[in-house]
């Protein structure tokens, strides 16, 4: 379990998934890292689910859309983005 990590630190040609969740949509990209120095964008996108269901099913349609990422790019490093509330 890592809580943090430090992009710098990643092994050399790693894919990294980096997931920024929100309350109905997820943000995401693919990072490739070729050196020290050179990273690539190989994807982004949004996982949008359904307005108006049950939060298990949102969360079920996040799920499969994170399992076909995992399964299409065979990630090295997970990283997702601490949720931010403000009143």
């Amino acid at each position: 379990y890592v809580k943090y990590i430090n992009i710098k630190y990643i092994i050399i040609m790693s894919i990294i998934l980096w997931i920024d969740p929100w309350t109905t949509t997820i943000g995401y990209a693919i990072i490739k890292k070729h050196s020290n120095s050179h990273y690539e964008l190989v994807d982004f996108g949004v996982s949008s689910t359904t307005p108006k269901i049950d939060l298990s099913l949102k969360l079920l349609e996040i799920w499969n859309d994170m399992k076909d990422l995992i399964s299409n790019y065979n990630p090295d490093v997970i990283s997702i983005e601490k949720t931010f509330f403000s009143n």
